[in-house]
């Protein structure tokens, strides 16, 4: 019609141009054909699976091949999870929706599900299910999470009772006695183990001894052992105690005989005991010692009735001791009850039996004159004696016989022909029934083995005991020190010899005449 229109002139030239465009634009449907209609519309999925922020490509099958409009139209049930633009599929959150494709009147659809990126744990197992620890043990527990690939396999760690145990990254630590449960928590799956905490302290069961009984002599001692079981026993420390500290004494097992009669010897480690019985003694002492030397020796001091005693104080060429008796002080030593006649003074110059006049033989503003044992002329009669008469000498006297006290040769001799070994504690006093010991220096003979004792026991000078906790022994020789020049002064006739025991000092040295210091008798 447009055709016969134009052709018939029926309108102006800008219509007819028009007109022309038109036809130019419209299909020209061939004569006897139609529109060929969609017959089918499917997807290459059916389902899709995404985690938010994925997407994924559907295609679109549009059927038959020459349907006359193929245009697919995509939409999504629920744009929130998901949209699609071209078959392009993207996930925006958890949840489903339909994606749908659609040409002509048909269409298909695919079930979008849109889940958590985050992978859930689904069990959590401990390598151990129980663990027996001592009190301050520890031990480590291993946790399994699963599956491997959780998203967040972090373990928390807990202690159902911290004052049983406690636990740091399934670090188990022991701290009280009981009973607790470790627990391992990961994503809301839990697993646990039994901790149970002993006491780490082992019992002492038994302590035995050695020995069950046994004999002494005073000033004797014998170790006993104690056996503590069992051998993992926590604190296998024996304390050790005697019924009788004035028969028998006992340090870290050592027995030590102090009187006669009769003890229980303890030996106590945690809450068990053990005892043994001790019987003690008085000793047989041998008065006389044969060293093998010129002179025999006496088995204890002048004053004294046994070894271990430490006995009486003289000054040289005196019989006597200065003081009536004696008395024992712990910080103080020895110190005198009381003074003879003309003795107050004590151990001096102004006591001393053959002093004249004068004091220090060295001091010639007031030189020392003597009665008696003198070599030196302006200090008395010159009498060249050097060796204590008889009647002079306080062992002599005393015990009769030939004892006498040794010379200074003979003390010589003792040292050159003995082995000497320091003593401790080898011999006792009690003050206020506590014991103290005093100490002493055995000489044992090279040439038989047999040995005598001899207390270091001090030395008095004016009315005090020096050195009497042990420190020096001092025993008197017979012989005078002839001559003596010191510090451009003589000091004899004023000294004498005498045995000095001073720590490791053993010798024969010279001393004031006047001083008090101990004898030990020798015979022929």
């Amino acid at each position: 019609m447009a055709i016969a229109v134009l052709l018939a002139g029926a309108c102006t030239p800008e219509e007819q141009q028009q007109l022309l465009d038109d036809l130019m634009d419209t299909e020209v449907t061939p004569e006897g054909e139609e529109d060929v209609a969609v017959s089918s519309v499917t997807l290459d999925k059916t389902e899709l699976k995404l985690k938010p922020g994925e997407d994924a490509q559907l295609t679109a099958t549009v059927l038959p091949e020459n349907a006359t409009d193929k245009t697919v139209t995509w939409s999504s049930s629920n744009t929130a999870v998901a949209t699609v633009d071209q078959g392009k599929v993207v996930a925006i959150k958890e949840g489903q929706a339909l994606i749908k494709a659609k040409a002509g009147e048909k269409e298909a659809q695919c079930k979008v599900v849109v889940a958590s990126s985050t992978v859930a744990v689904t069990s959590v197992t401990l390598d151990k299910t129980e663990l027996k620890l001592k009190e301050g043990e520890w031990a480590q527990l291993t946790a399994t999470v699963l599956p491997e690939n959780a998203t967040d396999k972090t373990v928390t760690w807990n202690s159902s009772n911290t004052a049983v145990a406690t636990v740091d990254q399934g670090k188990v630590s022991a701290v009280g006695v009981g009973q607790t449960f470790v627990k391992a928590i990961a994503g809301g799956k839990a697993a646990q183990c039994k901790v149970v905490v002993s006491s780490s302290t082992v019992a002492v069961t038994s302590v035995t001894l050695d020995q069950t009984e046994f004999n002494l002599t005073v000033g004797e001692s014998k170790q006993v052992t104690a056996t503590v079981l069992p051998e993992n026993a926590t604190d296998k420390t024996v304390t050790w105690s005697s019924s009788n500290t004035a028969v028998a004494t006992v340090s870290q097992g050592k027995v030590t005989a102090v009187g006669a009669g009769e003890a229980q010897i303890f030996a106590k480690a945690g809450d068990v005991q053990a005892e043994c019985k001790v019987f003690v003694s008085e000793p047989t002492y041998e008065e006389v010692v044969d060293l093998g030397l010129s002179v025999k020796w006496r088995g204890w001091n002048l004053g004294a009735s046994k070894p271990q005693e430490f006995g009486d104080y003289y000054a040289w060429g005196e019989l006597e001791p200065y003081y009536t008796s004696l008395s024992v002080d712990k910080s103080q030593g020895w110190y005198a009850n009381g003074w003879n006649s003309n003795k107050s003074n004590g151990y001096n110059w102004q006591s001393y039996k053959f002093r004249k006049s004068g004091f220090n033989a060295w001091d010639s503003s007031n030189p020392l004159i003597v009665t008696k044992y003198n070599t030196i002329e302006g200090r008395g009669t010159v009498d060249g004696k050097t060796v204590l008469d008889l009647e002079d000498d306080a062992a002599h006297v005393a015990l009769g016989g030939s004892w006498r006290i040794p010379t200074k040769e003979e003390w010589d001799e003792l040292l050159d022909n003995c082995t000497t070994e320091f003593v401790q504690n080898a011999w006792e006093f009690y003050i206020s029934g506590v014991k103290y010991g005093g100490h002493a220096r055995r000489f044992t003979s090279k040439k038989n083995g047999k040995s005598i004792l001899l207390p270091i026991a001090g030395y008095f000078f004016n009315t005090y005991c020096y050195a009497s906790q042990g420190v020096q022994g001092s025993y008197w020789s017979s012989t005078l020190v002839s001559s003596h020049i010191q510090d451009s002064g003589e000091h004899a006739p004023g000294e004498a010899y005498y045995l000095r025991l001073y720590g490791s000092t053993i010798d024969v040295y010279m001393i004031e005449r006047f001083e008090g210091i101990s004898i030990r008798p020798v015979t022929d």
